[in-house]
C-alpha cells in the first residue's frame, strides 16, 4: 500500500493548502462514477493526509522527509495559526 502522500503524488511534508488544492484536481479527473476504487484511495489519502495526529507522525517518524525538529514545528505552527479556532472550543475555555 502506498503512503498517502505517494498517492496524492505530494512531498510528505505538503501544507494543508497543497493537500487540499491537489485533491480537489484529483477528484476532478478520477470522479466516483469514472473511477471508484481510484477514487476511494484518493480520499483516503487525503483524509490521511488532513489528519493532524497522523500528520505530526508522519513528520516525526518519516525515514525518507528527515526534517528537523525545528522545521517540523514551524510547519505546524503555520498550519494551527492559520486554521480558525472552532466555537466550541472557544466557549470551553470560558466554562473552565
Amino acid at each position: 500500500m502506498k503512503a498517502p502522500h505517494e498517492v496524492l503524488d505530494l512531498p510528505a511534508n505538503a501544507d494543508s493548502d497543497q493537500v487540499r488544492q491537489r485533491y480537489l484536481e484529483l477528484v476532478k479527473v478520477n470522479s466516483p462514477e469514472r473511477a471508484p476504487e481510484r477514487f476511494a484511495e484518493i480520499r483516503a489519502a487525503y483524509e490521511a493526509m488532513r489528519d493532524p495526529v497522523a500528520r505530526v507522525e508522519r513528520l516525526l517518524f518519516d525515514t525518507v522527509n528527515r526534517a528537523t525538529l525545528r522545521d517540523i514545528s514551524e510547519r505546524l505552527r503555520t498550519d494551527v495559526r492559520d486554521r480558525p479556532v472552532a466555537t466550541e472550543m472557544l466557549l470551553s475555555f470560558g466554562r473552565k
